[in-house]
């Protein structure tokens, strides 16, 4: 049976954040959706009281205060937030391999087309729904 999960989602462009919340709000609710339009803020929230509990991290890897690879290595730096699964947004393919080596558990190219975007939106959502996630007490 699909769990509820919690969504951390790091995009800078509020345009493309409004759309992915949009397609999201279809399998969870807007109170388990939380915005932040950049990295930092991103990293503060989640070692914040650990809200590094968050099923899983969207983020998008064109930032405007720190490059998305960066991103991905400070949280998987932590022992804490590397717990959490992130899948990386990006316009591009030019960052898929970094990412996976720093700790990408997905890797998304936004596409032009909505109904491409919105299935592949729904296939993370659903794949993390059935997936077990770690626990902030392991």
């Amino acid at each position: 049976m699909p769990k509820r999960i919690q969504i951390l989602l790091v995009e800078a462009n509020n345009g493309d954040a409004q759309v992915i919340k949009e397609m999201l709000a279809v399998h969870v609710n807007l109170s388990d959706i939380v915005h932040l339009t950049t990295g930092q803020d991103a990293i503060k929230y989640l070692n914040d009281n650990n809200n590094w509990r968050h099923s899983i991290v969207i983020a998008d890897l064109n930032l405007p205060d720190i490059k998305g690879v960066d991103f991905l290595m400070t949280l998987k730096a932590d022992k804490e937030l590397r717990k959490v699964p992130i899948v990386v947004l990006s316009r591009s393919w030019n960052e898929i391999n970094k990412s996976f080596a720093f700790g990408a558990a997905g890797y998304m190219i936004k596409p032009i087309n909505h109904d491409e975007f919105k299935l592949k939106i729904d296939t993370i959502i659903q794949y993390w729904t059935l997936c077990e996630l770690p626990e902030n007490n392991q």
